[in-house]
């Protein structure tokens, strides 16, 4: 969906400025995705980071807003760290994110950023699994991200939540899930980081009710692209995508026990946790990925770490995630002239067929 959604909005959104920037944009645009376990976008040109969308996601369900944790795995996020604050208090001086999700999520009613909270902190994620156990057929499963109290005019802050509520309903077997978005940059936000949360989240909460994964919707009241974005032009000129559920099946996760796991992930970020796997392929692999990441920005040389990240990522059970993961590490090899060994791996290893490792390798597929 991510290369014709590019081309719609470049042919047919309108001009707006905003903050000083001009964009492209659709109002009020639906992503329907019919199996939300295929998450991992796959495009040639739009160079993602598949270890920080997994950290992140990890990093919200775990319910964290701490910048020291998420900050490893992408530096960039920096910028929308707020040094000081009014309105509420004084802040703390850029140790947490304004907008976090994980802290909305799992604490609603605290912000560590303007040290406020109230006597009722609720668990929206809990709460969820709480009301569809109680009653299967409800309607009020909800969850939301957007507060008015911290999230109004007198409060200047560089991080504003973009996502504003989820609902979820148990129908047939199956749990829907719907995020409602009022700021969508289709590039760095939709595709690169809104798909992969929340659709994780909704498996998590199926897990949790020990059910399957229905539809997931994406309601985008501003769907853009802006002008100076460089992605969009390279991955229009990358010569079309490449889709990796032609080559390999999602893995779902283990049913029960998704958001402990994701706590003890958050606890241990690269390391093993607790000395022992994860008991869930899915949730292994996601281990496995942090692992690779902690071993390649740790490592003395880097042709070490990258070896290390590639005995880690080859270990994944999750081939999706895992062809994501040998595509990141080709790039990074290649800028430092160190490919013969990520080719090297692929060629002893086997784990792909050709038009993957074509991929994989920047290669023309066959």
């Amino acid at each position: 969906w991510y290369l014709p959604a590019l081309r719609l909005v470049l042919d047919s959104g309108d001009r707006v400025q905003s903050r000083g920037r001009w964009h492209r944009e659709l109002l009020h645009v639906t992503t329907a995705l019919p199996d939300p376990r295929k998450r991992v976008l796959t495009v040639p040109g739009r160079a993602a980071n598949p270890f920080f969308q997994l950290a992140e996601t990890v990093w919200i369900i775990a319910g964290r807003s701490d910048a020291a944790w998420i900050l490893p795995y992408n530096r960039q996020l920096a910028k929308y760290l707020d040094s000081r604050g009014s309105g509420l208090g004084w802040t703390s001086a850029g140790t947490s994110f304004h907008g976090a999700y994980g802290e909305r999520l799992r604490r609603a009613g605290v912000c560590r950023r303007l040290y406020d909270s109230v006597s009722a902190i609720r668990d929206q994620l809990r709460d969820v699994v709480a009301r569809i156990t109680q009653d299967p057929g409800t309607r009020r499963a909800a969850i939301t991200l957007h507060n008015p109290k911290w999230d109004n005019p007198d409060i200047p802050t560089l991080d504003s939540p973009c996502q504003v509520a989820m609902t979820y309903q148990l129908r047939q077997g199956k749990l829907w899930g719907a995020t409602f978005n009022r700021s969508n940059d289709l590039n760095l936000g939709l595709a690169f980081t809104n798909i992969v949360q929340w659709t994780t989240v909704l498996e998590v909460l199926a897990a949790e009710l020990g059910v399957d994964v229905g539809e997931y919707s994406h309601f985008s009241s501003s769907y853009h692209i802006y002008d100076d974005d460089p992605i969009t032009e390279r991955v229009l000129s990358a010569g079309g995508g490449f889709d990796v559920y032609r080559w390999v099946e999602p893995t779902p996760m283990a049913r029960v026990g998704a958001i402990a796991r994701a706590e003890r992930l958050a606890q241990t970020p690269d390391q093993k946790v607790d000395g022992q796997e994860l008991g869930c392929p899915y949730w292994e692999s996601v281990r496995l990925a942090l692992c690779a990441w902690g071993a390649l920005h740790r490592a003395p040389d880097p042709a070490l770490g990258v070896r290390d990240a590639l005995n880690d990522v080859a270990a994944m059970k999750a081939q999706d995630w895992q062809v994501a993961c040998y595509e990141f590490l080709w790039r990074w090899a290649a800028r430092r002239g160190l490919t013969a060994h990520v080719e090297e791996d692929l060629l002893t290893r086997r784990l792909f067929p050709r038009e993957v490792q074509a991929y994989i390798s920047h290669e023309t597929s066959p």
